[in-house]
């Protein structure tokens, strides 16, 4: 039994269409969404969004967000989002570079924070480029 997601980020639509099964982060873990799924509104944590269509697969990578889930209908807003096959080594590895840095230049917490936070963000992409590959 399939239901309807729709991703939206800054960009715009990322995805719309019907899925068997959502797998989404959150700062709880993974949350798995199938048809019927109880009402829920939660946030989303940086990491890999999975969605299953049909023998179909599609991964994404994501900052974080927020997702609501009613009447076999799930509706993610995300931060960001973006396919595996759109994530860029090169221009992972030199966000890390800086990002590193800025942490290491930190003055306050406030600096800290955001260093840390964008960190956390990079190394999710990362991991989910990575991730991809193995299963190419």
């Amino acid at each position: 039994m399939k239901f309807t997601l729709r991703l939206v980020s800054p960009e715009g639509v990322k995805y719309e269409g019907e899925v068997d099964e959502a797998v989404l982060p959150t700062s709880e873990g993974e949350i798995g969404i199938l048809a019927n799924h109880e009402p829920l509104i939660s946030l989303l944590s940086p990491g890999e969004i999975r969605l299953k269509e049909g023998s179909r697969e599609h991964f994404l990578s994501t900052y974080g967000g927020v997702v609501r889930v009613a009447d076999n209908v799930v509706e993610v807003l995300a931060e960001s989002a973006t396919f595996a096959d759109e994530l860029d080594q090169v221009k992972i590895n030199e966000a890390k570079t800086r990002a590193e840095q800025q942490l290491k230049e930190a003055k306050d917490q406030t600096d800290f924070a955001s260093a840390s936070g964008m960190l956390e963000k990079i190394i999710a992409s990362e991991k989910v480029l990575k991730r991809r590959k193995k299963y190419r």
